[in-house]
This record gives C-alpha cells, structure tokens and sequence, in this order.
C-alpha cells in the first residue's frame, strides 16, 4: 500500500510503543502501509513516551520494513524517550528505507539517540534541513541529536545545523557506515564530544562536504 501525504497536520497524538504521529511498515503480525510518500503537510507535537518499561521509539515517524520518502513538510516538535523523536528507521536487516530530498526536520527532542532521524537501516539525504533537534542523556553510547546511525547513511545534500547532544555528537552519532558528499554541509551544532561528527564507525568524506561546530572537542572523534 502506498500513502502520500499532500499538506495538513498530524499533531498531539500519543503513543505507549512506537509512532507517535505515524507507524507504517511491516510488522510480524500485519502488512499496513509500506511506503509514505511526504510532499508538505506538518507532523508535529507527538510523543511515544510510554512508562511501561519498553524502548520508545519514532515520536513523529517510526518505520519498519518500508519506506519514507521524504520530499518536503515539517516533522517538528515530537519526542520520545529513547530513540528517533523525529523519524526512527527500523531494523538493521537493511530492510527500512528513509529518502530525504527536501523539508525540515527540527525541535525535536529523543531521551537516548537520535533527536532528529535515528537509523538502524538505510538513510539517504539529498536536501533539507535537520536542524534545532536534541538528545538529553549524557550515556557514552548516546548523542546524535541531529542523526544517530547504526546503519548506512549517505548525506550528499542538505544542512544538519545547530542540533544539541548532551553527549556525543551533535550534528552526527555514527556507528554504522557514514558517507558525507556533494554539498552536505554539518555545521554549528554542539556536543560535548564530536560536535560536528561522533564516529565510531566507518566514515568517508568526498567533494565539498563540509564538518564545522562550536563544541569543546573535535568534529571528528
């Protein structure tokens, strides 16, 4: 099934799990929709902030075994108390698939990993904006409050800006494979370890992409 979503509003919806906003995929027990096409529209104030013990995860987007295609909107204001408060990418199967060519995606705030986008599976960033996003706690294996990736990332445009981590890096947490091309520009955020880029991975640079930040250490750590 397909969904494309041409304008409108998602905001103050809550969930206990996953997806606060939106929850598409597969999931082992139905097939819903398996790609989301975001053209404009606002996906907003949404939280999965659940107390049951469970890991939350996608405040405004959570998608597993799909798509997203993100081309432009706003996915703002969402939280969640672990990973992903804007668009959590499910499982490192490489099986989820999140595209984005334009739209902004900020103020969102995760507790863990991934303020903006968390991925466990495929990201590619052609254009946009990641930009005023979050993570709070200060654990060595979190941050990322721009991107967290623990999957494959490929940013060849776009801006990741003034994203803030309360531990490692603040524009990009990387333990996965990371590709920074093109015109990719990660600049302003802060952390207190890899402001720019936090990587435990595998990173590789091309082109004119640039790494600046205001943090107390290097951009690349």
């Amino acid at each position: 099934a397909t969904v494309t979503m041409n304008g409108g509003t998602i905001t103050y919806n809550a969930a206990g799990y996953f997806g606060g906003g939106v929850m598409f995929g597969e999931t082992e027990s139905s097939t819903a929709i398996t790609t989301f096409t975001m053209k404009s529209g606002t996906i907003s104030y949404n939280s999965a902030t659940g107390s049951t013990g469970w890991a939350e995860y996608g405040g405004g987007v959570y998608v597993v075994h799909g798509t997203f295609d993100m081309q432009g909107g706003e996915i703002s204001h969402n939280e969640t108390t672990h990973g992903g408060a804007g668009v959590f990418v499910g499982t490192a199967d490489n099986a989820s698939l999140f595209t984005m060519s334009g739209g902004t995606i900020s103020d969102n705030s995760a507790g863990t990993v991934g303020g903006g986008v968390c991925n466990n599976s495929i990201f590619t960033m052609t254009g946009g904006t990641i930009t005023s996003n979050t993570t709070a706690d200060s654990g060595s294996g979190n941050g990322g409050a721009g991107v967290y990736n623990a999957g494959t990332c490929a940013i060849s445009g776009g801006t990741l800006t003034t994203n803030m981590a309360d531990s490692n890096g603040g524009g990009i947490y990387t333990s996965g494979t990371l590709t920074l091309s093109g015109t990719a520009s990660v600049v302003e955020n802060q952390t207190n370890n890899g402001g720019g880029v936090y990587n435990t991975g595998s990173l590789f640079m091309y082109g004119s992409a640039a790494i600046g930040d205001s943090s107390v250490s290097s951009s690349l750590t």
